[in-house]
């Protein structure tokens, strides 16, 4: 897999993986106000799992409210852990890699939210 270190920033110039260190976002907001993002990932297979966890974020986000704290977080972590081990360990049925990769994305998903909701404050004792 080849990825980039550097990424288009409005067609002028391109952001190496040292600003991107130094705080560059690749968001941005499109003509109706609606965040996008611009990733320069040359796999794609690799850009759809990423797309897929975005938004399995974004459903988490809306139906649930930020962790309450970081236990709570690492319970929620911890859950799903637990849930792709099951399927790991039960993948002689059929339709069980489809079951692992979505336990998987739900425990990568997670672990995004618990880093975005410390980024956010409201985890307690983040700081």
């Amino acid at each position: 897999m080849q990825m980039r270190n550097t990424v288009e920033d409005n067609g002028k110039k391109r952001k190496t993986a040292e600003e991107w260190s130094q705080g560059y976002s690749p968001a941005y907001y499109d003509e109706s106000g609606i965040m996008r993002y611009k990733i320069d990932i040359e796999d794609e297979k690799l850009a759809n799992i990423i797309y897929e966890i975005i938004e399995e974020f974004k459903f988490a986000t809306n139906k649930f409210p930020p962790f309450h704290s970081a236990h709570e977080g690492f319970a929620v972590i911890d859950e799903e852990h637990d849930e792709l081990w099951d399927e790991i360990k039960g993948n002689k049925k059929e339709g069980s890699g489809e079951r692992m990769k979505k336990e998987a994305k739900q425990v990568a998903t997670m672990a995004i939210r618990f880093i975005y909701d410390l980024n956010e404050g409201s985890v307690i004792n983040a700081k």
